[in-house]
């Protein structure tokens, strides 16, 4: 196949064609799924680490760093982290990182949830746990993490982030003030 066949199967033009084959410039992320599927095979390097396996399962589905640590609700140096190996950080990373392992959502289903709703990642849709309903109710009504502490009368925002991430439990009085704060 000659370049100006190629290039439209690619979602590209035939000068980017041009200097992908000249090693001028490189894929982006959006275009390797198209590559992978023209091929039929990934070209790249079978992952020697978890943080490779990572990253070459976002990059083979087409995600950004940006856009995987807007669904997952991460900071996007975090990502950086995970694909460098250095380790995940707190528990509910590891529980992420499978979310999005074995998730079948795309780039674009992702991209249209936020354009409809910029926090429709981070507000749990459908909150169990008193920490899950903690932070629903504090990102819903735009609150921080240290102005909930300070409504509540916990001395840091640490504490509850801890609380929304199930990792501490709060003592009965200071339950009491989170179910009024739900309500």
């Amino acid at each position: 196949m000659i370049q100006k066949d190629v290039s439209p199967l690619l979602g590209i033009d035939v000068y980017t064609l041009l200097l992908w084959e000249k090693n001028r410039t490189q894929p982006m992320e959006k275009h390797y799924p198209a590559i992978v599927e023209f091929l039929g095979y990934c070209p790249y390097v079978y992952p020697k680490s978890e943080g490779e396996r990572f990253r070459l399962h976002r990059i083979y589905r087409g995600f950004t760093q940006k856009l995987t640590a807007k669904f997952l609700v991460v900071d996007p140096m975090t990502i950086s982290r995970w694909e460098a190996d250095q380790g995940t950080g707190w528990p509910d990373h590891e529980k992420k990182i499978n979310r999005f392992l074995t998730s079948t959502v795309t780039p674009e289903e992702v991209a249209q949830k936020l354009r409809s709703n910029p926090d429709y990642y981070s507000i749990p849709q459908n909150p169990k746990t008193l920490g899950e309903q903690l932070r629903k109710a504090r990102l819903e009504r735009k609150m921080t993490l240290s102005e909930v502490a300070e409504l509540i009368g916990v001395h840091s925002s640490r504490t509850v982030g801890a609380w929304e991430r199930n990792e501490k439990v709060p003592s009965k009085q200071n339950t009491r003030k989170i179910i009024g704060f739900i309500s």
